[in-house]
């Protein structure tokens, strides 16, 4: 998983988000997805334990 790639995130509590990654955090702790859909930016915390697929575009 790097910056650029397409993603969908699962979290623990069944929120699904989709989009491209536009950032991470030098320890790989956390990353910022620019959504589709026009839904703006969030930011994802692995210590979050999120399911994350990297899509093939």
């Amino acid at each position: 998983m790097s910056r650029g790639d397409t993603v969908t995130v699962r979290h623990r509590d069944g929120k699904i988000i989709t989009g491209r990654i536009e950032m991470m955090a030098i320890d790989r702790s956390a990353f910022w997805v620019i959504q589709d859909a026009g839904l703006g930016r969030t930011m994802v915390y692995g210590a979050d334990k999120p399911l994350v697929h990297v899509r093939k575009t």
